[in-house]
């Protein structure tokens, strides 16, 4: 079943309170990391359907649960072993799902429409199949219906977005039913969101519930922190990227991983705090023919294309700096780069795939420590631009 709470803005803080104080250690702890007030409610009321879910139709007490990531960051019960579930949120809403099966769930708010994001979401059939709606608000809506039957089906197999969206074809088998590879996800409308679910099992139920309903379930009370969001004790050093960002009072939280000096890739640092590839961001600089230097950050997994690159600067040429100069003009080394805090400010630009999501991370200056932060807080603290960057 599928469980659905909406309007979450409208909670007030000492309900968010109650709810988050009433979650299992493990998910209260991953709450407790989030700073931007949206997000770390939309994140307290998916764990709350969590609970209300597996109390509901397992029977399964809060104090009972213990939820782990997985190598892509999909997170799963460490018991019992064969009872699955999945949360996704968007524009203060939540959805969570839970099943005897491996399932996928993705809420989606309408994705504006531009023809580079079609590009780089869509097949050539699917693209053909967004050009054939008469108005952009059918592109929209069909660009959506995409955009997040991927995601569903991604999130299903436990690998979140690792690989190119434009490799993974959708078939509308009927209305409100797509395959994607064979599997079936079934979208649901509602208002300006798209809902879909993979589970490869029949079309799921969605319940709506109601703060009163979570809130029944709450069976740990009298806790001593009053305050929501309280952190713990924080003893570890920031670094100069941290403190820039904290004093322009930007919400952000921070990921640690234990670092391999034989595989300083970003790719390696996404599967270490468990986030898709496409979340993680690199940062690289340039040095353009007659601009100077400049910065591009660009998905881990994905490579430059120099043309584009110098196209967004405003040159004819540009090239990456040799290593050895990264230090003298960034004050960084290689696996701890980040876009904030280099010794100058330079011009720098994002990956317009960027703006598809509501967090990216980025270095936080040293390596084994990333910032988690959303893409549009940064690009203002960094007075960035969004460009197409990256190779086909």
């Amino acid at each position: 079943m599928v469980y659905l709470y909406e309007n979450i803005e409208q909670l007030t803080d000492h309900q968010l309170f109650l709810l988050e104080n009433s979650l299992p250690k493990s998910l209260r702890e991953r709450a407790e990391q989030i700073r931007h007030r949206k997000r770390k409610a939309e994140r307290i009321v998916g764990y709350s359907l969590l609970c209300h879910a597996l109390s509901a139709q397992y029977g399964l007490s809060r104090e009972s649960l213990s939820v782990m990531s997985g190598k892509y960051g999909k997170l799963f019960l460490a018991a019992p072993p064969d009872i699955f579930f999945n949360i996704s949120h968007s524009d203060e809403n939540a959805v969570c799902i839970v099943g005897r099966r491996e399932n996928g769930i993705d809420l989606q708010k309408r994705i504006a429409f531009q023809e580079k994001i079609k590009a780089r979401i869509c097949a050539e059939q699917e693209e053909e199949r967004v050009d054939l709606c008469p108005t952009i608000e059918e592109k929209e809506w069909t660009l959506t219906k995409i955009w997040a039957a991927k995601e569903a089906y991604l999130k299903k197999k436990g690998t979140g977005i690792t690989r190119d969206l434009r490799l993974l074809c959708t078939e509308e088998e009927k209305e409100g039913q797509y395959a994607v590879e064979g599997e079936t996800v079934y979208l649901y409308k509602r208002e300006d969101l798209i809902l879909a679910v993979c589970t490869g099992e029949e079309r799921e139920t969605v319940c709506s519930v109601t703060f009163e309903e979570l809130q029944r379930q709450n069976e740990r009370k009298g806790r001593k922190e009053e305050k929501m969001g309280k952190k713990k004790n924080d003893t570890s050093v920031k670094t100069n990227a941290m403190r820039i960002v904290e004093s322009a009072k930007v919400p952000f939280r921070t990921k640690e991983y234990e670092v391999d000096e034989e595989d300083l890739s970003g790719v390696h640092a996404a599967q270490m705090i468990g986030m898709e590839c496409g979340q993680v961001f690199k940062t690289l600089v340039l040095k353009g023919e007659r601009t100077g230097y400049f910065v591009c950050c660009i998905p881990v997994d994905r490579e430059l294309d120099l043309k584009k690159v110098a196209k967004a600067a405003g040159d004819k040429k540009a090239e990456m700096i040799p290593m050895k100069d990264l230090l003298p003009v960034t004050g960084y080394i290689r696996g701890g780069c980040s876009p904030v805090g280099m010794k100058k400010k330079f011009p720098t630009y994002f990956d317009e795939t960027a703006q598809l999501f509501d967090e990216i991370a980025v270095s936080a200056g040293k390596r084994g420590e990333q910032i988690v932060i959303h893409p549009e807080d940064l690009r203002k603290l960094v007075e960035g631009t969004y460009a197409d960057l990256v190779r086909e």
